[in-house]
C-alpha cells in the first residue's frame, strides 16, 4: 500500500479503507502476446457490479511491454536468473 509523504493513505484509498468488504468482480479479459510473451489479462474491478475500465486494462498491458524482460529470457543459453532477479524499479505500478 503505498503511504503519501506524511504517512497517511491518499484519499482515494482512505475512502475504500473505510468501506466495509464486498466481493469485487473478477473476470478474463484476453489473452495478450507480447514478443516472445503470452499473457492472460484479467480484470478485478474496484466497485461491485462493474468490470475494469478498458483504458486501464490497455495501459497496464502498455506498460507490462515495456518492463518484460526481454534480453533476459533470449539469451541462446537459457534465461539468466541473476540478471532476471537483480532487475528492480522504483516506478509505481
Amino acid at each position: 500500500m503505498t503511504l503519501t509523504a506524511s504517512g497517511t493513505l491518499p484519499t482515494g484509498l482512505a475512502q475504500l479503507a473505510r468501506r466495509p468488504y464486498s466481493p469485487h468482480s473478477c473476470r478474463f479479459i484476453r489473452r495478450q502476446d507480447l514478443g516472445d510473451w503470452r499473457m492472460k489479462v484479467y480484470g478485478i474491478a474496484a466497485r461491485p457490479g462493474h468490470d475494469a475500465r478498458p483504458g486501464l486494462v490497455d495501459a497496464t498491458v502498455d506498460l507490462a511491454r515495456q518492463w518484460l524482460p526481454k534480453d533476459v529470457l533470449a539469451n541462446p543459453a537459457g534465461p539468466d536468473l541473476d540478471r532476471y532477479l537483480s532487475r528492480r524499479t522504483d516506478a509505481d505500478l
